[in-house]
């Protein structure tokens, strides 16, 4: 039986016009005929319909021991129904080394990529340093075969420079034996940090679908020189476009100083506006600032600026959060943890300055979350802040660690049966490293009307009844991904807070897969399949499909085209911005080209009425 596709059930998306590349679909509120069970709204729960198995652990691979594994990143084979898993290990905290592992989602295999030389692992106790992130571009791995690693270098007792601290490099890759050529290291860039007794190293990495790499760093426990200094790498989510210059990357337009210099120009403030633009007060690769430990990240690949993060409270006066954005911002830290909850005092263990007699100063009481700003003479960065972002959600208990997790899309096209179903597209997870409640897995819907899932900071739902037995399980999560395959992926440590060394044997990578009884056949083009070839490389999806309407969601101008596949016009719109534009009358079970230009680029998709 022939099934076609009618528009209104095609979720328009865009395949970016490289090989094994499968962009995510952009559905609003997923109405798919197509769809089997129940697949409305996000349920109280998800413990029924999914399975956690173990993928990678020292039971399944004696031979190669995996051991430490602290971050992952993903890259799908066109023809596997599951990808393969980049893993970089934390290494031990007595050694010199880190190893970057290679695990096969075709065949099943793990094997040893290589070992990072010279890696510090700090000291006095204090070991949160090692190979602490890894990242692959979803767009160019296929032809690249580029690999980018986050991992300490220095000497413990010496002091953050341009030597010591967290060095991000690019590595090549065989295609073949998955064996990195360690002489091919690029260093892209260097996080000056302090090693010896520091916590808070942050380290998570993300691409999105354009070239950008999102960079998580830790506040290093620094203040007026980490999270609370503009002029400092420490306390962010760092933002850079990769590329083969000397340098080794470029800044995007709009990160956090170009975004807030034009916001205080278009305020009136051009004093304020200059400072933003100075790169030696505002740092051009900072896109997210006032982090404590930003230690899991996620983004939406396909919609440009849209991250999540989770930062762990402080001791005292504690609070965790969640946060998501689709734009530059300042988290709030050092000078407020949580909802808005104020630092009153300098933590004992933040040993750079201001010293105690200066917080007063560096932290004035009159300070408000809606004009953040600062009196002490020894900041390098601005004196004045970005209004603080509100958390989606916080809470607050004597034992936890705020862990993050994924923003979730559906995409039809994956040829996976345990992605994650239709209802759960624009849903953010996450987690928390150490509680000890039963539903310590939450999940908030983003709003892509307003673009926030902040609206009710509270009312997080509690989704996943955490595994309490085998290891690796999702007891102490220390990454937690969707993967390109559409499943779910977490890395559990393998023992609580905050043994430096992990659980050894009980460490490892579950994979969380869908099994209930929302399924979806897949959605996919009718007619032509070459005409996806056409789709320019590094678009966004910008487009919605609707019953008898196409909705447009770029910035400037655009053009809609529909055709006959012969090529001949039937209608065309033009619009700026946002619109929306009803359908033409068309013949049913004839197939149709559908053409939107922007600024972007050109999306080019088959389409037929049933």
């Amino acid at each position: 039986m022939k099934r076609s596709l009618s528009i209104s059930t095609f979720a328009l998306s865009l395949v970016l016009g490289v090989t094994g590349v499968h962009a995510q679909s952009w559905t609003n509120a997923y109405t798919s005929a197509t769809a089997t069970g129940t697949c409305t709204g996000l349920p109280a729960a998800l413990n029924t319909g999914f399975t956690t198995t173990p993928v990678v652990s020292q039971a399944l691979f004696a031979s190669v021991a995996p051991v430490r594994i602290l971050k992952m990143a993903f890259w799908k084979q066109p023809s596997a129904q599951y990808n393969d898993i980049y893993m970089i290990e934390k290494g031990i905290s007595s050694g010199t080394t880190a190893r970057v592992l290679y695990y096969n989602g075709a065949t099943s295999a793990l094997s040893v990529m290589g070992t990072i030389p010279n890696v510090n692992f700090g000291g006095g106790g204090v070991q949160e340093d090692g190979g602490i992130g890894i990242a692959v571009n979803p767009v160019t791995h296929g032809t690249d075969n580029y690999i980018y690693i986050d991992y300490s270098v220095g000497n413990a007792t010496n002091a953050a420079s341009w030597t010591n601290g967290w060095r991000i490099s690019r590595f090549t890759i065989d295609p073949t034996t998955k064996v990195m050529d360690l002489a091919s290291e690029k260093i892209l860039l260097t996080v000056p940090a302090w090693h010896n007794a520091r916590w808070h190293t942050g380290g998570a990495m993300q691409f999105d679908n354009f070239g950008n790499l999102y960079i998580a760093t830790g506040d290093n426990e620094a203040l007026a020189t980490g999270a609370g200094n503009t002029a400092d790498l420490r306390g962010a989510v760092l933002r850079i476009k990769p590329d083969t210059s000397a340098r080794g990357y470029s800044i995007p337009a709009g990160n956090f100083g170009d975004y807030w210099a034009q916001k205080w120009q278009d305020s009136g403030l051009t004093d304020r506006a200059a400072k933003y633009r100075d790169t030696s007060k505002v740092k051009a690769e900072l896109y997210v600032k006032g982090s404590r430990n930003p230690y899991t990240i996620s983004v939406d690949k396909n919609r440009l600026g849209w991250l999540q993060w989770s930062e762990c409270g402080p001791d005292a006066q504690r609070s965790e959060e969640h946060s998501f954005t689709t734009k530059p911002a300042f988290s709030g830290w050092p000078f407020w943890a949580g909802n808005g909850v104020r630092q009153t005092a300098k933590a004992g263990s933040y040993s750079e300055s201001p010293d105690v007699t200066d917080w007063a100063a560096f932290n004035p009481t009159t300070v408000t979350t809606q004009i953040p700003y600062t009196n002490y003479v020894g900041i390098a960065g601005v004196d004045t802040f970005p209004p603080m972002h509100v958390p989606s959600y916080v809470y607050s208990s004597p034992s936890c660690a705020a862990g993050g997790g994924p923003i979730i899309r559906y995409d039809g096209r994956i040829n996976n049966p345990n992605k994650m179903p239709p209802h759960l597209d624009y849903t953010t997870m996450f987690s928390d490293f150490t509680v000890t409640s039963a539903t310590s897995i939450w999940a908030k819907a983003i709003d892509t009307a307003t673009k926030s899932n902040n609206a009710t900071p509270a009312s997080a739902t509690s989704v996943f009844t955490m595994t309490k037995t085998g290891r690796p399980n999702t007891s102490n999560p220390v990454d937690f991904q969707q993967g390109a395959d559409g499943s779910l992926y977490m890395v559990d440590w393998g023992t609580g807070c905050c043994n430096v060394d992990g659980g050894a044997a009980n460490g490892g990578i579950v994979r969380i897969a869908y099994t209930g009884t929302c399924q979806d056949p897949g959605l996919s083009p009718a007619g032509p399949v070459g005409l996806e070839s056409q789709i320019i490389r590094g678009s966004v999806e910008w487009l919605r499909m609707g019953a008898n309407s196409v909705f447009v969601n770029a910035d400037g101008r655009h053009t809609v085209q529909i055709l006959d596949v012969s090529g001949r016009l039937i209608q065309t719109f033009t619009g700026t911005g946002t619109a929306t534009y009803n359908m033409p009358a068309l013949a049913n079970g004839k197939i149709f080209v559908l053409r939107v230009t922007t600024p972007l680029g050109t999306a080019v998709r088959t389409f037929s009425r049933i």
